[in-house]
């Protein structure tokens, strides 16, 4: 999990116990590989865009 109604969570002590749950704060999606993704997309978009006023 790595969203919560309100962040930062305050009280997390009802998940204490569950063994099968991660909590993460919010930007644990942001890894070199998404990085590297987002930018290859970005680029891809600026060179269309680029493309049709040329």
């Amino acid at each position: 999990m790595d969203v919560f109604a309100k962040e930062p969570a305050k009280d997390l002590s009802h998940f204490a116990g569950i063994e099968n749950i991660f909590l993460t704060p919010h930007i644990s999606g942001v890894t070199v590989e998404s990085n590297d993704r987002v930018c290859d997309v970005v680029t891809r978009l600026v060179d269309q865009a680029l493309g049709k006023f040329a």
